[in-house]
C-alpha cells in the first residue's frame, strides 16, 4: 500500500514529536526520583563519594609489573566506579546542578570503561598498555575534581581523584625471592 504525501509527512512529523519528546524527558532526568534541594543534593552526593573512597581504600593493592593476579583488583574498582556512577545518575536536580552531574555520570561512564580494559589489558599481562590507562583515568578524575567543585560535593580524602586516582595507582612490589625462599642458609 502506498501512502501520500500528506500522509508520510503526518508520519514523519509524528515521528519527530516522538523524538523530540523522549530528548526533552530524558534531559529532564526522565527518572521517577524526586528533584533534590541544593543542600539534600550535596549531602547525597558526599555519601556516594564516602562510600566509593572507603570501598577503594579497601582493596588490596595489586602487584607490578601488572599481569593476571592485578585482574581482581581492577574489576573491582571497575566495579565500584560504575556503581557510584549509577549512583549519581540517579539523584535529581535541576538547572545547572542537572548539567554538572550529567557531566559527572559521563566521566564515572568513562572511567569504568577505562578501568575495565585495564583488567583485560592486565589479563594478557600487558602492564604499558595498563599503565596507560591509568594515567587516563587519572587524567578524567582531575576533570571530575572540577565538576565536584562546582557541585560543592566530594571534598578531600573522598574526591574523585583521591578516591579513584589514587586507588587505581597503587600497586605492592613483589619480593622477587617469595616463591623460591632466601638463597642464603
Amino acid at each position: 500500500m502506498k501512502l501520500g504525501r500528506g500522509a508520510r509527512a503526518f508520519a514523519l512529523a509524528v515521528l519527530v514529536v516522538a523524538v523530540a519528546l523522549a530528548v526533552v524527558l530524558r534531559g529532564r532526568g526522565g527518572r521517577d526520583a524526586p528533584v533534590l534541594a541544593r543542600g539534600e543534593l550535596v549531602r547525597t552526593a558526599n555519601g556516594v563519594c564516602a562510600q566509593l573512597a572507603r570501598e577503594n581504600r579497601r582493596l588490596e593493592s595489586p602487584p607490578r609489573p601488572y599481569d593476571a593476579r592485578a585482574v581482581d583488583f581492577f574489576n573491582a574498582l571497575h566495579d565500584n566506579v560504575a556503581d557510584a556512577g549509577e549512583r549519581f545518575e540517579e539523584l535529581g536536580a535541576v538547572g545547572p546542578d542537572r548539567a554538572q552531574l550529567d557531566r559527572l555520570v559521563t566521566h564515572y561512564g568513562s572511567m569504568a570503561v577505562k578501568l575495565e580494559s585495564a583488567a583485560g589489558a592486565a589479563s594478557v599481562e600487558q602492564d604499558p598498555e595498563v599503565g596507560a590507562l591509568l594515567i587516563e583515568v587519572g587524567s578524567t578524575a582531575a576533570d571530575v575534581e572540577t565538576v565536584e567543585q562546582a557541585l560543592g560535593i566530594c571534598k578531600g580524602r573522598t574526591s574523585a581523584r583521591r578516591g579513584i586516582a589514587e586507588a587505581a595507582a597503587r600497586w605492592k612490589r613483589e619480593d622477587p625471592l617469595g616463591e623460591t625462599g632466601s638463597l642464603v642458609p
